[in-house]
């Protein structure tokens, strides 16, 4: 019965994140890589890139690139795929489409394509954070932890105060068992994520990792963490007993164990 409820409550909880996510998801898809540089025509490897507009300018000339972003606004992502694909790479709008196509193909479940794409993109643009941080998340969608760092770290550098790549790199370690370093990632996150915009996709990425990998002690901690950025007592008590149950090793245990106690101290004199 016990796991019954803990799935459960898992899943209301991915219920209640799902719909933030898809409200972030739609601010996502059409936002132009931060940073990116528009190439000439004909742009070869090598070759240099010059300085001009975002990819948002002149990127709209193209057709089938106009009617992808009009499907991704009405959530057709099929749709969508199909036609950002028809945009020639020696066009302007090539790599806004390429890079729309990269978070499409993460949000419906297929890293390799998302990769391919992005990759596309960053062969011609080394300066979006926006790409690398798309990058790192269809990486931690393929299980490739290591590389999700590397991009994410890359975004970082690119942009110190880009949250979904802090979030991300919290993320990537915790899928590792780095907890103490995760939790460092995180809390420079929250700092940054100053309304809170971000953090419900940062949970549902934990809730998805639980359910590939339910015996992962570290991702019951980070729940915790979350839980109490949030100010979910309940939902920190309950990842908090499910961390002990998976028998974790220090020196995360510690400050579970004292985290609780405060949690228990808290709860005892209202029922008294």
């Amino acid at each position: 019965m016990r796991m019954g409820s803990k799935t459960f409550a898992l899943l209301m909880g991915m219920i209640v994140l799902l719909a933030g996510a898809v409200f972030l998801l739609g601010r996502t898809l059409t936002r132009p890589p931060v940073g990116a540089m528009l190439p000439p025509r004909g742009v070869g490897p090598g070759a240099p890139v010059p300085q001009g507009p975002a990819p948002s300018t002149q990127a709209e000339l193209h057709p089938s690139l106009t009617a992808g972003l009009q499907a991704i606004r009405e959530m057709r992502l099929e749709e969508a795929v199909r036609l950002l694909e028809e945009v020639p790479a020696d066009h302007e709008a090539f790599l806004l489409a390429q890079y729309n196509l990269g978070v499409i193909q993460e949000a419906r479940g297929n890293p390799g394509a998302a990769i391919q794409a992005l990759q596309r993109v960053a062969s011609l643009q080394d300066e979006s954070a926006e790409v690398y941080a798309a990058m790192g998340r269809a990486y931690s969608r393929a299980g490739d932890f290591d590389s999700a760092e590397s991009a994410t770290l890359r975004a970082i550098e690119l942009d110190p105060g880009h949250v979904p790549a802090r979030y991300l790199a919290g993320f990537v370690r915790i899928a590792r068992g780095e907890i103490a370093d995760a939790i460092n990632a995180y809390r420079r996150a929250l700092t940054l994520d100053t309304q809170s915009l971000h953090i419900g996709l940062a949970r549902l990425d934990l809730v998805r990792l639980h359910g590939e990998r339910p015996e992962h002690p570290a991702t019951h901690y980070a729940l915790a963490f979350m839980a109490n950025a949030t100010a979910d007592p309940d939902t920190e008590m309950r990842e908090l007993d499910h961390f002990f149950e998976l028998d974790p090793q220090e020196p995360a245990l510690s400050k579970a164990r004292a985290r609780q106690e405060a949690l228990k101290a808290a709860v005892t004199p209202a029922a008294k």
